[in-house]
């Protein structure tokens, strides 16, 4: 081939290079003009770059602007991260750790630092009934191949922890457990634990179709209020009993008392509120010695003792 063809066929920007490289092959080099290519560009050593750099783009507005993927195997330093594409993902194999030196736990992939309070803001602007969600799966299998849960296992997990003992402890849990598929419709509960031996855990759900509330450690209810508080049941209430047949049921199970209205150190009668056919009130008590109910039309706050 002609050399002088071969020079020709040379692009301009390349030349520059060339020149530059050729003129200078041990020493620092200074190019004041700039520099495009359309192939690779090596560079080797320590260089300082005044301006912006383009990839994939010929008009660069940032001091590294890349039109594409990049690509990198070591530590990535930036002061922000800002996502401008509103269909912008990101995806982290590993843990990710705000506000933190390190992952000081280990356990979580996402740690947060809330110096003074603050916590996790989610916000939503739509025009629907839903506001800002916060999600958790749980799913059988691998990503790939997801599986169906089993029956009882948790959907999500929120663990709520102290620092206590000079350790990261457990105090409570609030968790979504499947309790079955009925006729295409899914159930679920809701299981609020305290970290105790046992645990001490309530639910709330249904279960084929059932909908309950289950508590599985001693509990009280306390009102706290002067104001009396009401609880409103339309259907039955079983005491001891999960299919109860009346308005109000207690079981005896294995108590050697099934009811028990009233104590001993109160000093005061019990008094049972009763309704006649016709509507009217009648009282029910024993008075102090009887061991026999008195039935009475006067109220029990009109009787000694009460």
């Amino acid at each position: 081939m002609n050399a002088r063809r071969l020079f020709y066929a040379i692009p301009i920007s390349t030349l520059f290079v060339l020149v530059a490289l050729l003129s200078v092959a041990d020493a620092a080099t200074t190019i004041s003009t700039n520099i495009q290519t359309d192939g690779t560009l090596s560079v080797t050593g320590t260089s300082t770059l005044t301006g912006n750099v383009g990839v994939n783009t010929s008009s660069p507005s940032y001091n590294l602007d890349v039109t594409g993927l990049g690509h990198f195997t070591g530590l990535v330093d930036a002061a922000n991260f800002v996502a401008t594409s509103s269909g912008a993902t990101s995806n982290f194999l590993g843990k990710m750790t705000v506000g933190l030196t390190g992952n000081p736990f280990g356990f979580s992939p996402i740690d947060l630092e809330m110096n003074g309070g603050g916590g996790i803001g989610i916000v939503s602007y739509r025009n629907s009934i839903l506001g800002g969600n916060l999600e958790m799966l749980h799913a059988r299998g691998t990503q790939s191949s997801p599986q169906n849960l089993n029956l009882n296992d948790q959907g999500g997990n929120l663990y709520l922890d102290g620092y206590v003992g000079g350790a990261d402890e457990i105090l409570g849990d609030i968790n979504a457990m499947y309790t079955g598929t009925v006729g295409g419709k899914v159930y679920g509960a809701l299981e609020f634990a305290t970290d105790q031996t046992p645990d001490a855990v309530m639910y709330l759900g249904a279960s084929n179709p059932n909908n309950y509330v289950a508590i599985n450690y001693p509990f009280s209810l306390i009102a706290t209020s002067t104001n009396a508080g009401a609880l409103q049941v339309n259907g039955n209430v079983g005491f001891g009993t999960t299919t109860p047949v009346a308005n109000f049921q207690v079981a005896n199970g294995n108590a050697t008392t099934t009811m028990e209205i009233g104590s001993s150190g109160q000093n005061k009668g019990s008094c049972l509120k009763l309704y006649r056919t016709d509507g009217s009130a009648i009282y029910a008590y024993v008075a102090a010695g009887a061991t026999t109910f008195t039935l009475s039309t006067t109220a029990c706050a009109s009787v000694s003792n009460f």
